[in-house]
């Protein structure tokens, strides 16, 4: 008996811990899930694409990928480059919802320039299972996404 009490004095410290406000999730090291979502909601890309990691695989939280399609999307939307790889991926894959292989190939276009091999030789791949048409539209959304980011990221002219 003596030895029993100090493991369930253990075990309920445990359970009192792993018990947190948002249901699944558990104590994550030194992450705050609480400061991390606060953070994603006022709009960090950085703190957007964290919590989206923690919801793709699951760890700390209760695996949601369609919610964590919903944070690499508004990361990737404030131009952050691995949110936009790792939207592309999702999508392209079908994870978080319908399989959108134009829009996945888009966002990982978006994501690194050209001439980084390891993107081009995904990009390669996802090409080949795609058709020309399908292949010539997501590179034209690029286009028109990088267009429209750069016309809302210029400075408005002095008068």
């Amino acid at each position: 008996m003596k030895r029993i009490l100090p493991l369930l004095a253990v075990l309920g410290a445990w359970l009192a811990a792993a018990s947190t406000t948002q249901a699944g999730e558990q104590p994550c090291g030194d992450i705050s899930l609480e400061q991390l979502r606060k953070s994603a909601a006022e709009g960090s890309p950085a703190a957007q694409k964290d919590l989206a990691d923690l919801l793709a695989s699951g760890r700390c939280v209760r695996e949601d990928d369609a919610e964590a399609v919903i944070w690499y999307r508004r990361s990737a939307e404030q131009n952050h480059h691995s949110a936009q790889y790792a939207l592309g991926q999702m999508l392209a894959e079908g994870g978080g919802g319908p399989k959108n292989a134009v829009e996945g190939y888009m966002w990982i276009r978006l994501s690194a320039p050209k001439s980084d091999r390891h993107t081009r030789e995904v990009l390669e791949k996802m090409a080949k299972s795609m058709s020309r048409e399908d292949v010539l539209q997501a590179e034209r959304n690029a286009v028109q996404w990088m267009r429209s980011h750069l016309e809302n990221a210029r400075p408005a002219p002095k008068k």
